[in-house]
């Protein structure tokens, strides 16, 4: 099992939403996704799903910027996914 590290940077709901649906993707694989929501999750019932979602498979998602817990995270993933725009 790999661990894929998913970075979210994106502000607009949509391209947030977008993100979080390719993490619930990336962790139906069998893979271990970890999340890094750096931007607050908006009132978008879509990215409001994926975030259940992601819970309910037991895929950790980190809310703010926290430069030690993304450091950590980029040095031990096997593969890093960062999401902007």
């Amino acid at each position: 099992m790999k661990t894929i590290a998913v970075v979210i940077r994106a502000r607009a709901p949509g391209r947030v939403g977008e993100a979080l649906r390719a993490a619930v993707g990336l962790g139906l694989r069998g893979d271990r996704v970890e999340v890094v929501l750096e931007t607050p999750a908006s009132g978008d019932p879509f990215v409001a799903r994926a975030l259940a979602t992601l819970a309910v498979l037991g895929q950790p998602v980190h809310q703010g910027r926290d430069p030690a817990a993304i450091d950590r995270l980029l040095r031990t993933a096997d593969a890093v996914e960062i999401w902007t725009g």
